[in-house]
Order: structure tokens, then sequence, then C-alpha cells
């Protein structure tokens, strides 16, 4: 009987943390998503793309409701401007997947 339960642990406990993972990275893309959507509303409404800060000083409340944060580890995404004048994003934590692909954010 313990020799099942310790197979079904070693089955179970991997793919529980891969699951996990996974989700937070697809929680953390969707935040970017909000965010890029907020920015460009931004720039819409002023005619120029936010300054650098924290997403939660620049864009909340008025364009996302509430402060983003990854779910990895809680911390806020924060906005940079670009060489280019042009502000973007990105995960605070810089792991792999937490990002929007080639989208430029």
């Amino acid at each position: 009987m313990l020799v099942v339960v310790g197979i079904i642990a070693a089955i179970v406990v991997p793919t529980y943390f891969s699951s996990r993972n996974y989700a937070q990275r697809r929680t953390c893309q969707a935040n970017l998503r909000t965010i890029d959507g907020a920015i460009f509303a931004y720039d819409a409404q002023y005619e120029a793309f936010p300054p650098d800060g924290k997403v939660g000083d620049i864009l909340v409340p008025e364009w996302i409701r509430n402060t983003p944060t990854c779910p990895t580890t809680g911390k806020e995404y924060v906005l940079r401007v670009g060489p280019d004048g042009q502000t973007t994003t990105s995960c605070p934590t810089n792991e792999p997947g937490h990002n929007l692909g080639g989208t430029g954010i």
C-alpha cells in the first residue's frame, strides 16, 4: 500500500507544480495584455505614452481597475520608456515565459 501511495505522489506532485507554473505564466501574460491595452488607451487620450513608474501610480484606476501584480512574486509591474519613446512593461520577475512574446512588450 505504501508503495502505491509513493508512486501516485511521484506522478501527482510534478504535475501539480507544472500546472501551477503554467497558470502563473498565463496569468502574468494576461496582466501584461491588460497593461498594454491601458497604455494605448492612455496614449489615445493624452497623445503621449505614459511616463516611467509603477503601473498602479499611473494607470489605476482610470484605465485599469486594480493594480496588477505578477502571480509568482506579487511584485507590481513597472512602466519603462524605451529609446523609441514608447512605454513598455515586463514582468518584474524576468522569468521565462512571463512575457508576451513578439509583441515588443
